[in-house]
């Protein structure tokens, strides 16, 4: 969640944040530090759930709050798991999300090229379970017991900005925290 906030802190309406990995590699809960710190909820109050089944959940930013200078940018959280590719399009209005609100979008490669054309320089976060964590969650078991704390799994993540201002954004980041290379 450290650093979905820590994205949230750089995000400009417009943006496309493109979430990959597997089946519990971190997609929501990134989403849900970010979602969070851009409205301002400090004491992690908001139900921030996985948009699974609904596809698309939206976080408009009602009472003007968010790190966006002038607010009331409103946050895309998209899943395209069961979508087939370029469905999304007939759900929600593409061209104004991506030009007007903050998309985080989970399984982006349902996408289709003239959709994903649609996005402006979007940053894709790769992002995995550690070795041992992924063990964990291979046993039913330890499965469960991950998804009950799953937020404290060590992951690993790799960002790729496609365009000069999220390089410039990422330079920024790694000078203010402590993450690692």
């Amino acid at each position: 969640m450290a650093l979905g906030a820590a994205l949230a802190e750089r995000a400009r309406a417009g943006d496309t944040l493109l979430l990959h990995g597997g089946y519990g590699a971190g997609k929501t809960c990134l989403a849900r530090g970010f979602i969070r710190r851009w409205l301002g909820d400090e004491d992690a109050s908001l139900h921030v759930a996985s948009p699974s089944y609904l596809i698309d959940n939206t976080y408009p930013d009602e009472e003007g709050g968010a790190l966006q200078p002038g607010g009331r940018v409103t946050v895309h959280h998209m899943d395209l798991w069961r979508l087939p590719e370029g469905k999304v399009g007939q759900l929600v209005d593409l061209p104004a999300v991506f030009r007007d609100c903050v998309s985080l979008v989970e399984w982006p490669e349902r996408l289709s090229p003239t959709e994903a054309q649609l996005m402006a320089a979007p940053l894709e976060v790769h992002l995995r379970l550690d070795e041992e964590a992924a063990a964990r969650m291979a046993d039913p078991e330890g499965a469960a017991a991950a998804l009950e704390d799953g937020e404290d799994l060590p992951r690993w993540a790799r960002l790729v900005a496609r365009g000069e201002a999220w390089q410039e954004r990422l330079s920024a980041i790694k000078l203010e925290s402590d993450f690692a290379e």
